[in-house]
């Protein structure tokens, strides 16, 4: 671990070097010695905002959902998550009537209120100020999803209109800001159809106020209504946001339909696509830039803290210490910018972003499914392919001399169905088994499968069931992987193995789905969506110029898919760019 922050002691001539393991641990340390002996005396947290806990700090990112009643915020965070999470409710009545926190846990779990905001792990501590009847509507909700590893959610109640919402028994506004200033992004759901902003509405959003720059607006259920009515809708909405936000700029508003039902109306599929990525694209930058909103919070915390202090009636407070004001400028003049550095040359890996970044396929990326039952499947994943129902619609894409038709040609006639391309990514990654980035009449027959099974409501499976392999491709890997354990054996009797070239298992005479190692036009796609990780790290479909052996939840780790040699790699041009 690199020494990256020093300081100094003024006892003897003696240099002590402090060294923090992240930004996050630095900042602890600088509050535990500077801030708070000053907080402390002074009674910071009687005036103006608590003492900060180890939790508050050892929290990951934080990114809110907040809107009016059957907008589509649980489905929003369902559709990120890709699976249901523990406690969920979704209906066209006000169905989530609780404060839920969505955090990554070993199992699903719910934890209630009363005892989550006990646990010192939590940053919840400071919710017991707003009495039982809110801890009663508080819970964390924990379960093991890859999407979780960096941030966690906040699933809100629907925002009611007249007593339904001043009756909750809390208030709901305090809450809503005391959210707000420790969330990293705050996302505004608006349904097409309902762009009235209410009275109590209007509150949350005052409420908001002072976190502008996390505040982004999202217009759901968008695919309900024809291009000509959606310019209508974004008109009204920005002209009723106008009336609410007082902010000279122009907020950002995400267009779409965040759920995993076929789009009503797909021909405004592209603008989706686009508006989609660019939300995805926003929420991976959250982990990423958490340390630096710390930073930043830290810094507007020690400003705050003096400002209060030169209004105080010295005679009823303790004498003041002028060297515990000179530790807190000397924290903000040399401790932060020594931060800042450490933050800027931290290199982000794919879990940072692994939200979004990822390998390309035809289609935008989602996160893993959960999964279903499997009496409810058993048709789709235990009965052999017959591949002849599907020829005569292969034929008519044209595939090329090999039997093969390529990612562009492929996503013309996938989108016919008018599912959310998250699912069509999806329904690529368990087709494509061999990684080569087209399609034959064997993978084509998969793929439109799995897309029947989706239309009936079904869950797709995590990765590929290996009964539903070519019984040629199955024996290839076999041979294979003998012939790898055969080199691996002989080259530790014989130190000269490694100078010669092992026979590899060729593909079976005529068979149309041997991985094909020459380079062409790959599978024209965009950046994944949530969970689709860069590089290997959660999914995304093989053409991404990365290892063609990456791998993901639902392809080459329990399908068996061949990994390839470098020379195999193939770069594609997104056709969503």
């Amino acid at each position: 671990m690199s020494r990256w922050l020093f300081g100094s002691r003024k006892s003897g001539t003696q240099q002590s070097a402090s060294v923090y393991n992240d930004v996050k641990a630095g900042l602890q340390a600088m509050y535990k010695k500077y801030l708070l002996p000053l907080e402390s005396d002074f009674k910071f947290q009687q005036f103006y905002s608590p003492l900060l806990t180890d939790g508050d700090f050892a929290a990951k990112p934080m990114v809110m959902v907040l809107g009016q009643y059957s907008t589509g915020k649980t489905t929003f965070v369902q559709h990120l998550l890709e699976r249901d999470y523990p406690g969920l409710r979704i209906g066209p009545e006000p169905t989530t009537d609780k404060f839920v926190a969505i955090m990554e846990g070993s199992t699903d779990q719910v934890i209630p209120g009363n005892t989550a905001v006990v646990d010192p792990t939590k940053p919840f501590s400071q919710l017991s100020n707003f009495g039982n009847i809110f801890l009663q509507r508080f819970e964390c909700s924990l379960l093991p999803c890859v999407v979780l590893n960096g941030l966690t959610l906040i699933d809100t109640p629907g925002v009611l209109s007249g007593n339904k919402q001043t009756s909750r028994g809390y208030d709901f506004e305090a809450v809503v800001q005391w959210f707000a200033e420790r969330v990293d992004l705050i996302l505004l759901i608006f349904d097409a159809h309902k762009l009235d902003i209410s009275d109590e509405f209007r509150r949350c959003i005052n409420a908001l106020r002072g976190n502008d720059t996390k505040i982004r607006i999202v217009l759901n259920k968008a695919d309900m209504v024809s291009y000509q009515q959606l310019m209508r809708v974004y008109g009204a909405l920005m002209w009723s946001l106008g009336k609410v936000i007082s902010s000279p700029e122009v907020a950002r508003v995400y267009i779409g339909s965040f759920w995993n039902n076929p789009l009503q109306n797909d021909e405004n599929r592209k603008l989706f696509e686009a508006e989609a990525n660019d939300l995805y694209s926003d929420i991976a930058r959250v982990p990423r830039d958490a340390a630096i909103r710390k930073l930043n919070d830290f810094i507007k915390r020690a400003r705050l803290a003096k400002e209060k202090l030169a209004s105080f009636e010295w005679s009823k407070i303790p004498r003041l210490d002028m060297k515990q004001l000179e530790g807190l400028d000397n924290i903000i003049r040399t401790q932060i910018p020594k931060l800042m550095s450490l933050w800027a040359s931290v290199p982000h890996t794919a879990a940072d972003g692994s939200l979004v970044e990822g390998k390309v396929s035809p289609f935008l990326a989602l996160t893993q499914s959960s999964t279903t039952p499997s009496w409810a499947i058993d048709k789709y994943l235990h009965q052999p392919v017959d591949v002849e129902l599907y020829r005569e619609d292969f034929e008519r894409i044209g595939p090329d001399a090999l039997g093969r038709v390529d990612g562009s040609q492929a996503k013309v006639d996938l989108v016919k169905s008018k599912l959310p391309s998250g699912i069509l990514h999806r329904v690529w990654n368990l087709a494509d088994f061999t990684r080569d980035g087209y399609l034959d009449l064997y993978e084509y027959a998969l793929a439109r499968r799995f897309i029947e099974m989706k239309l009936q409501g079904l869950e797709l499976p995590a990765s590929l069931p290996p009964n539903l392999l070519p019984a040629n491709f199955q024996q290839q890997q076999q041979q294979q992987q003998q012939t790898l354990s055969q080199t691996s054996a002989g080259s530790i009797s014989n130190p000269h193995a490694f100078n010669s070239t092992p026979s590899s298992g060729g593909a079976a005479p005529g068979s149309s789905w041997a991985p094909q190692t020459s380079t062409g036009q790959g599978c024209p796609g965009a950046l994944g969506a949530p969970g689709s990780g860069s590089q290997g790290a959660l999914g995304g479909g093989p053409l991404g110029g990365g290892s063609m052996g990456g791998p993901h939840g639902d392809d080459a780790a329990s399908s068996g898919a061949v990994s390839h040699s470098a020379s195999a790699e193939i770069s594609s041009q997104s056709a969503f760019m």
